[in-house]
């Protein structure tokens, strides 16, 4: 049967990532769950060689795992206080700007 879903209300705190401002995520939001890494170093650790594209971070607390982030995304932190990463896209197609 066919249902149809609404989202519900959630407030985030978010902060944008730059590529340029890893002291403000840590400071305001994050803490050491937010981290920039380098993964187009063949040396890298962050176990994200194989895109580039992933220029930081953070300890996905959805999923007790840290997930990469392009630069442009968003590090959000809901309600209860979890930390998350999310593309600008999504972001600006399921929240408005309070």
């Amino acid at each position: 049967m066919l249902e149809t879903f609404e989202r519900l209300p959630l407030t985030l705190q978010a902060i944008q990532w730059t590529g340029h401002n890893a002291a403000e995520i840590q400071d305001d939001l994050a803490g050491a769950s937010f981290q920039p890494v380098s993964c187009a170093d063949p040396d890298c650790t962050c176990g994200q060689q194989d895109h580039p594209e992933i220029t930081a971070e953070v300890r996905n607390d959805f999923t007790g795992t840290s997930q990469g982030l392009e630069t442009g995304w968003w590090v959000c932190r809901d309600e209860q206080g979890r930390l998350f990463p999310i593309s600008a896209d999504i972001l600006e197609l399921n929240y408005r700007r309070l």
